[in-house]
């Protein structure tokens, strides 16, 4: 991050709870995840993420971000 802020992120994949189970990577934004059930194949794209430990060194700079999280969810069809 810019000039004076630092933070700590954690990012979350998600457990899809088919049979088996199929994971769902976080950030997959240039490489969705495929998964399969009885209705169809479909292509995931998941983000959920939080910030803490937000530092901000003001001696560096003065306008920095707050603590933020990003949660998003987007699945397409690929096949029938």
């Amino acid at each position: 991050m810019g000039g004076g802020t630092t933070f700590d992120r954690t990012e979350y994949d998600h457990l899809l709870l088919t049979t088996p189970a199929q994971r769902i990577s976080d950030a997959s934004w240039d490489n969705p995840t495929p998964f399969e059930v009885p209705n169809g194949k479909y292509h995931v794209y998941w983000a959920s993420s939080t910030e803490t430990n937000l530092r901000l060194d003001v001696n560096a700079c003065t306008d920095g971000p707050g603590v933020a999280t990003d949660n998003g969810f987007i699945a397409a069809l690929a096949a029938p």
